[in-house]
């Protein structure tokens, strides 16, 4: 197997993936990438590499552990596509919605 550093073409979507949820959630929880990168112990430029859907960056599963504890959030959260987790969320809040009506 080889250690390459750039990702194989099979596996770009998922880093984008990766990249694309960490932004999200880290502006959902209303931190910078400084405010991010302290509470999950690594650096601002780093975090801010893992962010970049230019140039994909690996990350270790402790990384991912942090970001995710940090964010308050389960770690497969940082791995699904984010169109399915807005769509879950949309769907939560309309039967919520739902529910309060009828009162």
């Amino acid at each position: 197997m080889s250690h390459s550093k750039k990702p194989s073409f099979e596996n770009v979507d998922y880093y984008l993936d990766l990249a694309l949820n960490i932004a999200y959630y880290r502006r959902l929880a209303g931190y910078t990438q400084v405010m991010l990168a302290e509470k999950a112990q690594i650096t601002q430029p780093y975090l801010g590499s893992l962010e970049s859907v230019n140039n994909p960056k690996h990350c270790s599963l402790e990384v991912l552990f942090n970001l995710a504890r940090a964010l308050n959030i389960q770690p497969y959260q940082l791995l699904k596509p984010l169109a399915e987790e807005k769509e879950a969320s949309s769907e939560q809040e309309q039967g919520e919605g739902a529910d309060t009506e009828k009162v």
